[in-house]
């Protein structure tokens, strides 16, 4: 047998046995008495407790609702905050497009300008280039000009030369004609004018106090010598008086026109003349002094 079988047997045993099952009966009142007492107590303790839960739920729960009120005011205050946020950042957000608007306008502007500076840029570039240019041809111009004012005197000098020898040339044509003259004829001029030579014919006759002896001399003869002598006369007379007002400066020369009305205080007509009309022949273009303003009249036919 092991203690097992030895323990259970002897249990079984001592349950039989009667003054341990009084035992036991008086056991299980007294215990059933302590259970009752110690449940009264019991219950008296949790009611006490209870109730003083209780008491601490409702100090709590006054607590907890003035603690939420102050949190709901709280998150009024902080509602309002945001809202006044949201306000913030609405006009915020207003002002920063503004500000984007403003800054892409600047930023148009800013690209106008930087083009408009580039165009000036290129455009101050071609007219630096363009005054280069103009310039390197002003250089050559002035080169060129003063090749060509080489040129030019060069071709003045010539022409002058020229000149000198078409003068001459025109003296001597004159001159000649002068000398064949009829000897009649430049016997009555040889106090005015000298046929040694054609520099001393011309200094002769352009002369300023034989102009306009040597003048009246031909209107004394234009109806009396031959038309072909008078105008041989009248050629050296012209030539005489242009060298003349080259040289002094104080007479020029009537200019009458064929079909011109007669005027009396410029034209002398001839005796076989009519009294008045239309000039139809001019024998001998008169002059006047630039200085006095005197007259020598036209001598014309009607």
């Amino acid at each position: 047998m092991n203690f097992e079988d030895f323990f259970k047997d002897f249990i079984l045993k001592l349950l039989d046995d009667e003054q341990i099952q009084q035992r036991l009966v008086s056991l299980s009142g007294e215990v059933q008495n302590v259970a009752q007492a110690n449940k009264t107590d019991e219950l008296e303790t949790l009611k006490k407790n209870f109730l003083e839960q209780e008491k601490v739920s409702e100090n709590q729960k006054n607590e907890l609702e003035n603690e939420l009120a102050q949190k709901l005011e709280r998150i009024e205050q902080l509602e309002n905050q945001l809202y006044q946020k949201q306000a913030d950042i609405m006009q915020l957000e207003k002002q920063s497009k503004e500000k984007d608007s403003v800054i892409s306008q600047k930023d148009r502007t800013i690209a106008d300008l930087t083009d408009k500076l580039e165009r000036e840029k290129q455009e101050q570039k071609d007219s630096e280039e363009k005054v280069q240019t103009l310039h390197r041809q002003l250089n050559e111009l002035r080169f060129n000009n003063e090749e060509l004012s080489a040129e030019r005197d060069s071709f003045q000098k010539k022409m002058k030369e020229l000149e000198k020898l078409l003068v001459f040339d025109e003296i001597n044509k004159v001159y000649q004609k002068y000398c064949y003259l009829p000897e009649e004829i430049l016997k009555s001029l040889d106090d005015l004018i000298c046929r040694y030579s054609p520099v001393t014919f011309l200094l002769s006759g352009s002369a300023n106090d034989n102009i306009p002896l040597l003048w009246g001399r031909i209107a004394k003869k234009v109806t009396e010598y031959s038309p072909e002598h008078i105008d041989i006369l009248k050629e050296a007379f012209d030539l005489f008086f242009r060298y003349h007002s080259e040289t002094y400066h104080t007479l020029e020369r009537l200019h009458t026109e064929i079909g011109e009305t007669y005027n009396v205080e410029r034209h002398d007509r001839t005796p076989d003349s009519s009294p008045s009309g239309q000039i139809v022949q001019i024998l001998l273009e008169g002059y006047q002094n630039t200085k006095t303003g005197k007259i020598t009249k036209t001598i014309v036919r009607l």
